[in-house]
């Protein structure tokens, strides 16, 4: 088989397979977008918040619409304001739910947006059905006077509750457990009872149930009425296929009074309003409907006016709820110093061991010090030197050495004072007519200066050159 021909089977197989692929596969452009549910009020992607906090501005002016931060605080001491948690978990610790509460009750409201709430309704339980007598007796909690006759058939109640609801789930959901979410009856114990400490709060988060759909049909009115229906569609990230998700919403034997505002199938709310103090809360369990992505949809802009055209406001407070907030309750926490200091024999320790530390500090520090030492007066060592030099040369006998040294010194400082260059054959003349000392005497001393070569020099001698060299820097201008 020639390579021509190997090439051209090779070269349409590959074309084949590259067909095949084309045919196959879908090549899509897929946006750079975080499809992560964060609902951030100052990002653009598909489940944060923008759209909402611009609304928001426009209905209550950008002014009066401030993000909450760690170091701001709600104003309990004025009313009209609003409050805005927008999360799919909500959570407070004791303290914040505390000053929310108080903040409520004053006459301002707040909007609870989200899924999965956990929040203490300060509100009294309807009782009914209690035997005070009798120890086995329990109590069930019921917001409407047609609560079911026959108290003692709890299957009976249940029964019509899934009818009313139109919903089926499993038996295990409705067992006498205080830790099922399903349960729609809350136990009282007797020594509750009989002690009349009653709990007189109510958890919202046991209120709310959910259901898996990918589509949530809601009106403002009950389905039962001529009025039009809004769908919202949950979908994927490609906005094509429908994606099931669980909706949150109240059932109606919720344990508190609230009044619903947006109806869901089987005639729940998803939306409703509670009376606190002077003030309301809402609560819409369904967080999508605010996101970015929600945009997409006709009744986006229709869902949020009839929303927010319930609630005036002069100040509106926008919070991103923590989910990490209830572990750590600023107002059962006390820090080891707070606990010492509130007990008055471990203060006065306390004090004593700050007092003892200090006087060791104080009292240490000053045996260790280190002694100063004495300063020496600094020295000529050049002049060490070169008596130490000196004294060598002497000692050796080379005088010669000394004279070479004495005329480069020489030459040195005559070069760097006037100028002149010893190899100058006028080097006399010049050094005579700057240094204005005799001729002779500069010849004299110059021929002393170049006998060094070959010649010993006595200790005489060296010392009348020595001087002869002195006697000129002083005479020489």
């Amino acid at each position: 088989m020639g390579r021509n021909r190997i090439l051209t089977i090779g070269g349409c197989i590959i074309l084949i397979i590259l067909l095949f692929i084309g045919l196959v596969y879908e090549i899509k452009k897929v946006p750079d977008l975080n499809w992560v549910s964060n609902l951030d009020y100052e990002d653009k992607d598909p489940y944060d918040a923008f759209v909402f906090a611009q609304l928001l501005n426009e209905r209550y002016g950008s002014d009066n619409v401030s993000i909450k931060d760690e170091e701001s605080e709600l104003d309990t001491l004025n009313q009209n304001q609003l409050y805005i948690s927008l999360g799919q978990n909500i959570t407070f610790n004791n303290e914040d739910e505390r000053v929310l509460k108080k903040f409520i009750e004053a006459g301002n409201n707040a909007i609870f947006i989200g899924s999965d709430i956990e929040f203490t309704l300060p509100l009294p339980p309807v009782i009914r059905g209690v035997d005070l007598e009798d120890s086995t007796a329990t109590t069930y909690y019921y917001p409407d006077e047609d609560e079911p006759s026959n108290l003692d058939d709890e299957d009976d109640v249940e029964e019509e509750y899934h009818e009313e609801n139109g919903q089926q789930y499993d038996d295990q959901y409705y067992e006498n457990s205080d830790d099922s979410e399903y349960n729609q009856y809350d136990e009282i114990d007797e020594d509750n009872i009989a002690s009349d400490t009653i709990s007189r709060s109510t958890k919202l988060n046991t209120e709310i149930i959910s259901f898996t759909d990918s589509i949530l049909n809601f009106d403002f009115v009950p389905f039962d009425s001529a009025a039009n229906q809004y769908s919202y569609k949950h979908y994927y990230d490609d906005f094509e296929r429908a994606k099931f998700k669980p909706f949150s919403h109240f059932y109606n034997y919720a344990g508190f009074e609230h009044e619903p505002i947006i109806y869901a199938k089987n005639n729940v709310s998803i939306c409703s309003k509670i009376e606190l103090g002077e003030g309301n809360l809402y609560v819409h369990t369904v967080p999508d409907l605010f996101s970015n992505a929600a945009t997409r949809q006709s009744f986006y802009l229709d869902h949020f006016n009839n929303v927010f055209s319930q609630i005036n406001a002069d100040k509106v407070l926008l919070d991103k709820p923590d989910p990490f907030s209830s572990l750590f309750d600023r107002s059962d926490n006390k820090s080891p110093l707070q606990y010492i200091l509130g007990n008055p024999s471990l203060s006065w320790a306390y004090y004593l061991l700050v007092a003892t530390l200090i006087l060791f500090v104080i009292f240490r520090g000053k045996r260790t010090q280190r002694i100063i030492p004495t300063m020496q007066k600094n020295t000529n060592t050049s002049m060490d030197y070169i008596k130490a030099l000196s004294t060598l040369y002497q000692k050796q006998k080379q005088n010669s050495k000394l004279v070479r040294h004495m005329r480069d010194g020489f030459y040195h400082r005559i070069k760097s004072k006037y100028y002149i260059d010893h190899k100058d054959e006028f080097f006399v003349e010049k050094l005579t007519a700057k240094s204005k000392i005799d001729a002779g005497e500069i010849s004299n001393l110059t021929h002393k200066l170049n006998s060094t070569t070959g010649a010993e020099f006595t200790d005489d001698q060296l010392i009348i050159l020595y001087n002869q060299i002195e006697s000129f820097y002083k005479k020489a201008k």
